[in-house]
């Protein structure tokens, strides 16, 4: 125990000791590297291992379906079919006695073995005793009670049982449970390529990656919203109309205008005749009837006698140029009455067109627009492109003789389709941007539950 000064602290040298860590790293490389490269329980394990807990997330386990579309699922807690459960002391004696005929019949005689009175069974109900039994003698002889629980016809013990479910489908393996039945569901749908298959699987049951997931999703809620309209249409669409028109008189003004629609402008079939009689005509061409033959002949034969020269060779050539000049006559005549009537028939057409646009631009100013009151989007229908059907033919009415010009309808089909690939163009880009939205989401979702596999397997 002598004095002095302590010991000096002695301090680990730098080098030497970064030297010796080196060294150390160095020895134990070629170990560490054989330790992770391991096969089965290495870091190529561990990424097998990962990727299955990723894969499972999104398409779930695998199961058997029978030609039936039912697959076997087993359900905890479930009594099989002729088994059943035992949850109370009541079961468990109950079954106590009928397993051991000769304590049920010792409770039934009020007796023991022996003779003697069995005391230990008055005043309780036949399980409540063999309960009593158990305690007292059944025990230490061995005797067996069955435990709480579920037990299968066999008398076994299970922990459930298999339960039939319809799942639909061809008969095979698949995989269901997983983050894509979550999102997508299960059930088999029409898609336009001609196939009836799960969303974002083929027709063969293998998963097509998550961009034909993504696809097949928002060609889905486009169908089923496309559907959802058209159906509130059909359904309303008449409805609003009478509603509107209901208002004031305007159903009545509407009915007005239809009746001089039905009477036209033909005029009791004046037009048509007219018609018929140019046909007629023209198709004679420039033949003469006989009456005026007689009266070209008389003519000609009496100029000739007056001039003392009926019988000679000039008087019949002067007749046949009086009969040739009269024809063409007659067929200029029948050409003219022709182009008249031509001109007439096509200025009233040209009323008809007009007024019929005038129609239809009455009835879709007093209609109302169903897709704009059930979906807030006009269906792309107006008042101008009913006004515009023939080429604004309202001007028709003041109009003189002319020909119909079909260019008018060529200019129509240009305006409605200018107008339906515009209504086209604003439904799809809003389409998107819902259904983008949602199936972004969505996918935002696996992303996030392939995340945390990823990082729960590390």
């Amino acid at each position: 125990m002598g004095g002095g000064d302590p010991a000096p602290v002695e301090t680990n040298n730098y080098n030497d000791t970064m030297r010796d860590a080196l060294n150390a790293q160095i020895d134990l490389a070629p170990k560490l590297f054989a330790s992770e490269s391991n096969n089965d329980f290495g870091r190529p394990a561990y990424a097998r291992l990962n990727q299955k807990l990723v894969e499972e997330g999104l398409l779930g386990s695998e199961i058997t379906v029978d030609e039936g579309g039912y697959v076997q699922r087993f359900q905890a807690g479930l009594t099989p079919e002729g088994g059943r459960e035992i949850s109370t002391d009541e079961q468990r004696f109950s079954q106590y006695l009928q397993d051991n005929p000769d304590v049920q019949r010792v409770i039934t005689s009020g007796r023991d073995p022996d003779g003697s009175t069995a005391y230990w069974t008055q005043g309780k109900q036949a399980w409540e005793a063999g309960r009593e039994h158990y305690r007292k003698f059944g025990q230490g002889e061995g005797r067996k009670v069955m435990d709480f629980g579920i037990y299968d016809k066999s008398g076994s013990k299970v922990d459930g049982a298999y339960k039939k479910e319809f799942v639909g489908g061809g008969a095979g393996t698949r995989r269901t449970g997983g983050a894509v039945s979550l999102l997508a569901g299960d059930q088999y749908s029409d898609f336009s390529d001609g196939t009836t298959r799960r969303a974002g699987f083929g027709e063969d049951g293998n998963f097509m990656g998550t961009m034909a997931l993504e696809q097949d999703m928002l060609e889905r809620v486009k169908d089923r919203n496309a559907r959802t309209e058209i159906g509130l249409v059909n359904k309303y669409g008449g409805q609003l109309t009478d509603a509107y028109r209901a208002q004031g008189g305007i159903r009545e003004s509407l009915d007005a205008y239809n009746k001089l629609a039905e009477q036209g402008t033909d005029h009791g079939g004046l037009r048509t005749q007219m018609i018929g009689m140019a046909q007629e005509e023209l198709a004679l061409g420039g033949s003469l009837s006989d009456r005026e033959k007689r009266n070209i002949e008389q003519a000609s034969r009496s100029a000739m006698g007056a001039r003392g020269r009926g019988r000679d060779f000039s008087a019949v050539v002067d007749e046949v140029a009086n009969n040739d000049m009269y024809s063409r006559q007659r067929l200029n005549e029948r050409k003219q009455f022709a182009g008249q009537v031509i001109g007439m028939a096509d200025q009233g057409r040209q009323m008809d067109q007009a007024f019929a646009a005038q129609r239809v631009g009455l009835e879709q100013a007093t209609s109302a627009d169903p897709f704009l009151a059930l979906t807030g989007r006009a269906s792309g229908a107006s008042v101008g492109a009913g006004q515009n059907l023939y080429g604004n033919a309202a001007a028709g009415i003041n109009a003189g003789p002319s020909l119909f010009n079909p260019a008018q309808g060529a200019e129509f089909m240009a305006n409605q389709s200018a107008m339906v690939n515009s209504y086209n163009s604003a439904i799809y880009g809003a389409d998107q941007a819902k259904a983008g939205a949602i199936i972004g989401g969505a996918l935002g979702g696996i992303g996030s539950l392939a995340g945390g596999f990823a990082s729960r397997g590390q």
